[in-house]
């Protein structure tokens, strides 16, 4: 069964629409990861805590996958699969469920076989390479590797050289991640161009709803 994101070129439209008419004034420049989880919560993809947005906390890899999830658009196909067994024993109960369709969709593996590493600091590169297999690269295609996931990322244009830089430099924030969601969302327009009739990698194992993916020099 082919795996769909309904919502992404909506979600994605509509970011697009945000970023041509939004001001990029030195006032707004101070505070753009506010406005970006501003525009990111009405769109019902960026949430905050009981202690607000926490843009300068380290986003967890839990809160990584969530966020993925909800920007392809399958918030309520994730809580549908809320308590959902996973190989994983470290996943919070309000997580499960997007862990739980990430995992069945061949986006994460986690850290080892029952460890998903849930409130371990999620670094930029481990999100870049949710977002590339978002968008149909895939490792054992040969597509990438996750050593040189951000270098790809910038090859196909999903990010660029003084972003990486930026973000590579200190802890990968929540703000960072509002940012990078919310600066790279058109992910349609990057999206890996197959050839008919052929299914994305985590799609083709026969006999397997989710396929064993490759994965070198890191899980995620």
């Amino acid at each position: 069964m082919k795996t769909t994101f309904p919502r992404l070129r909506r979600v994605a439209a509509v970011l697009l629409c945000l970023l041509l008419i939004v001001p990029q004034t030195a006032a707004f420049a101070a505070q753009t990861q506010t406005a970006y989880a501003d525009s990111l919560y009405k769109l019902g993809v960026f949430y905050g805590t009981e202690n607000g947005y926490e843009l300068d906390r380290a986003l967890t890899r839990a809160e990584g996958v969530a966020l993925l999830v909800r920007m392809l658009g399958a918030e309520a196909e994730a809580q549908q699969m809320s308590g959902t067994q996973t190989p994983f024993t470290d996943v919070p109960d309000w997580a499960s469920g997007y862990v739980a369709y990430a995992y069945e969709n061949g986006l994460v593996a986690g850290i080892g076989d029952t460890m998903f590493g849930s409130e371990m600091a999620m670094t930029m590169q481990m999100y870049t390479v949710l977002m590339l297999r978002a968008l149909g690269y895939t490792e054992a295609d040969g597509d990438f590797t996750y050593v040189q996931a951000l270098s790809f990322a910038q090859s196909i244009g999903l990010l660029d050289e003084q972003t990486v830089e930026d973000m590579t430099s200190s802890t990968f924030t929540r703000g960072d991640a509002a940012e990078m969601t919310y600066l790279h969302a058109a992910l349609s327009r990057r999206r890996k161009q197959r050839p008919a009739g052929r299914a994305a990698g985590w799609q083709r194992q026969a006999g397997c709803h989710r396929s064993q993916p490759v994965f070198s020099h890191g899980r995620v």
